[in-house]
């Protein structure tokens, strides 16, 4: 249901009433997409940080350099790190 990112804000705005979606860079060339909300909660018993959750979307890419990311049950664990050489970003 998500192959954009103007669908992915409409699904993130049901969840955060305070969201707000960015677009950095050129609209015609490279950019990121960027959307910003704070869930407030106010728990005295708590003193602590919360789990942060980040997930990034891509979309217009090559569909040949998206396949080892492509859903495979015979690939083994971490395979797409290795073929997509994203495991040297960390």
């Amino acid at each position: 249901p998500h192959r954009s990112f103007a669908d992915e804000v409409k699904a993130l705005d049901k969840y955060f009433r305070n969201g707000a979606a960015y677009t950095v860079g050129k609209l015609n060339g490279n950019h990121w997409n960027f959307y910003n909300a704070e869930r407030k909660q106010i728990r005295s018993d708590i003193d602590k940080e919360e789990d942060v959750t980040f997930e990034l979307l891509m979309t217009g890419l090559d569909p040949q350099l998206m396949k080892p990311f492509y859903y495979d049950a015979q690939a083994k664990p971490g395979q797409a790190t290795k073929e997509s050489g994203i495991g040297g970003l960390f």
